[in-house]
C-alpha cells in the first residue's frame, strides 16, 4: 500500500474550516441524538486534523533546531577547566 500523502498547513486549515461549516449547528430544531452525533462527528474530525497539524509543526521545529558540534562542547569544557585552575593559582593566600 502506498504511503499516505501529507497535507500542507494550508490544506489542513481549509479542512478545519470545512469541518466547522459541514458540522455547524442547524438553523432549525434538532433532536438530542442528532446533536450528539453531529458534535461527535465534528470533534472526531477536528481532533484528527489538529493532530496532523501538530505533527506538521513538530517536523518544522525539528528542522529549525541546530545540532551541537561535539568539538565545540569539548573546547568549552577545556576552557572552563583551565579557568578554574587559573583562579586557584591567582590567589595564593587562600591555599
Amino acid at each position: 500500500m502506498a504511503p499516505k500523502r501529507k497535507r500542507t498547513r494550508r490544506e489542513i486549515e481549509e479542512a478545519l474550516l470545512q469541518n466547522a461549516r459541514v458540522n455547524a449547528t442547524p438553523a432549525g430544531p434538532e433532536d438530542a441524538t442528532d446533536r450528539k452525533n453531529r458534535r461527535k462527528r465534528r470533534n472526531y474530525h477536528k481532533r484528527n486534523l489538529e493532530k496532523e497539524f501538530a505533527g506538521l509543526n513538530i517536523h518544522a521545529a525539528d528542522a529549525d533546531i541546530p545540532t551541537a558540534n561535539v568539538q565545540d562542547v569539548g573546547s568549552t569544557e577545556g576552557a572552563t577547566m583551565e579557568q578554574e585552575g587559573k583562579q586557584e593559582e591567582d590567589d595564593p593566600t587562600e591555599h
